[in-house]
């Protein structure tokens, strides 16, 4: 029976790549540097970090499935939250976790504010003063959209637990399109985690803010994307490893048929 090239392709990841990721201990690429997004802490794992600032949170559950999409055990899922009035002052946070073997650490947190009331926008001195106070100086300042916004970014890189000018993915960057097969998948992961482990960053935190139209000189929408590259690299790859592992136990406990001949 023929080995499809798909399939040659994720055991051999299983069998090199992924075993080295399944056998290390995953952490934040953000730990040491005390980051947080509006309390919530990007170097400890979601419930950590959520229940920190509320005790009562409650997380939303999802089911983590095998190499075939079955449900093997719940696993916390995307957690999406809102605070505020559209009217007034709303705020949106949508933080990614990765999975119950890598920890449920945060590998992704964007957070968007928009204000409506002009007396309640701060100014964009006041602003950058606040973001430089609570980071430090950003590794680059840039006029870049982001979030279907037109914005300025205050950019931190962070490469082996610095904040350091290093070349760094966008923090919007998709890797998995939808019709790519798994070995695709696989292949260009492995592509960007070399590229971290060689130069890119590890870890991305921006920091953005948009004039109001109408006073230039006041913010009426900012907010952060948080990114952490490697650790979402790393954690894909012992993903396929641990799906696939799954997908074999359960074929291997599934009871044996006799055949009526």
């Amino acid at each position: 029976m023929r080995m499809t090239m798909q399939r040659a392709v994720v055991l051999s990841c299983l069998m090199v790549t992924c075993e080295n990721a399944g056998a290390e201990e995953f952490a934040s690429s953000f730990a040491g540097l005390g980051f947080d997004v509006d309390g919530v802490r990007l170097d400890l794992s979601a419930e950590d970090s959520l229940k920190g600032i509320d005790p009562k949170y409650r997380l939303k559950i999802g089911k983590w499935r095998d190499s075939q999409g079955n449900a093997v055990r719940e696993d916390i899922g995307q957690q999406n939250y809102a605070k505020g009035n559209i009217r007034d002052v709303r705020e949106e946070v949508s933080i990614s976790v990765t999975p119950w073997h890598t920890g449920n650490l945060i590998e992704r947190l964007v957070r968007k504010v928009a204000i409506k009331p002009e007396a309640k926008m701060p100014t964009i001195d006041d602003f950058v003063a606040a973001t430089k106070a609570k980071y430090g100086e950003p590794a680059q300042t840039l006029n870049k959209g982001i979030g279907g916004l037109r914005a300025v970014q205050l950019v931190y890189f962070v490469k082996d637990g610095k904040v350091a000018n290093v070349p760094c993915f966008d923090p919007e960057e998709r890797w998995n399109q939808i019709r790519a097969s798994d070995a695709e998948r696989i292949t260009t992961i492995q592509r960007h985690l070399d590229s971290v482990n060689s130069s890119h960053c590890d870890a991305v935190l921006s920091i953005f803010y948009t004039g109001y139209f109408r006073n230039p000189e006041r913010v009426s929408h900012y907010g952060a994307y948080a990114r952490d590259f490697r650790l979402e690299f790393e954690s894909f790859l012992a993903d396929v490893k641990e799906k696939q592992a799954a997908t074999e136990a359960r074929q291997a406990a599934t009871p044996k048929v006799a055949p009526e001949l």
